[in-house]
């Protein structure tokens, strides 16, 4: 593969990367108003089967529904997430303010670059280093501005710990990207998912059946935004980009977090926001910077000839 046609393809997946981020950033608006009518674990069924019945169908439309002798690697992919992170996501935005959740939820880049290089071996030079530090610095500075009343230390944590078993996720998706489809790949880690979930969300306390139409159909929007839609961008784009770069360009989530509450709740940035959105594109703008590892061309010549 030429240097030129690596580089469109590079640039093809940070797209995809960002498109991802787009929908899990607007996803958070959704999210939060529909904790106001929903419990943790009504939201958690919801999104989560909205998601696998809208995967499963178009996966089978493409003829990409199909049993995979991976299914082991896949249902734990699901159980990282989205079964784990967004039941200790959801369970934590209920109990503190979305600015700390978004604040916290900038920690992942951080994370996986250290999961990536200890488990991946993967080779961070100082731009990507530094564009880590830049993105999460950012990040705080978009979550400065908002109020933090109704914040606590317990749902913090939860967010945290989420966040953590995100990163988890990150590292584990790139050690199988390309085995199959990404269509077929997230499929199987949702269908995996709601059957984790499904006791939770049966089991649990539930506010489903006085819940207005508006939180349901925010429970719903969830399910597209924050699972369907960018999980099966994700898991195309992190077939040739590394962990920890793929992580950086997560960082724009809190940045089109706070476009959307302005747009669809009233809530204006403040300075400090519209300072850490321009941290944040100025880490972005790094990462290309840097020298591809020269593991990276395998791996992308192979992503482009198709999987395994």
């Amino acid at each position: 593969m030429s240097v030129i046609a690596m580089s469109r393809l590079l640039r093809n997946r940070q797209l995809l990367l960002i498109g991802a981020a787009v929908s899990w950033g607007t996803s958070a608006v959704t999210s939060k108003y529909a904790l106001d009518g929903l419990t943790a674990t009504d939201l958690l069924g919801v999104e989560v089967g909205v998601a696998t019945v809208l995967l499963v169908a178009a996966a089978a439309a493409r003829g990409q529904l199909r049993p995979s002798r991976h299914w082991r690697a896949y249902a734990l992919l699901a159980f990282f997430e989205p079964g784990l992170t967004y039941a200790l996501f959801n369970t934590g935005l209920a109990h503190t303010s979305a600015t700390d959740a978004a604040l916290l939820v900038s920690l992942e880049s951080v994370f996986t670059v250290i999961l990536a290089v200890l488990f991946l071996r993967e080779r961070t030079g100082p731009l990507v280093v530094g564009a880590a530090v830049l993105g999460v610095g950012g990040a705080a500075f978009v979550s400065a501005g908002g109020d933090v009343t109704g914040s606590s230390v317990g749902g913090n944590l939860l967010v945290i710990a989420a966040v953590l078993t995100a990163s988890m996720f990150v590292v584990l998706a790139r050690r199988v990207a390309g085995r199959d489809p990404a269509l077929t790949v997230t499929a199987h880690q949702f269908v995996f998912a709601f059957l984790m979930v499904l006791p939770l969300a049966l089991l649990g306390h539930s506010h489903l059946m006085h819940a207005s139409a508006g939180h349901l159909a925010a429970g719903f929007a969830t399910g597209v935004l924050g699972s369907a839609v960018p999980f099966v961008l994700y898991n195309q784009a992190v077939r040739s980009i590394p962990a920890s770069r793929a992580a950086i360009t997560l960082n724009l989530i809190p940045v089109f977090g706070v476009l959307a509450a302005f747009a669809f709740l009233g809530e204006r940035p403040g300075l400090p926001q519209l300072a850490g959105g321009l941290l944040i594109l100025a880490a972005i703008r790094l990462v290309p910077a840097e020298a591809e590892p020269p593991e990276l061309a395998a791996v992308t010549a192979k992503a482009a000839s198709g999987p395994a």
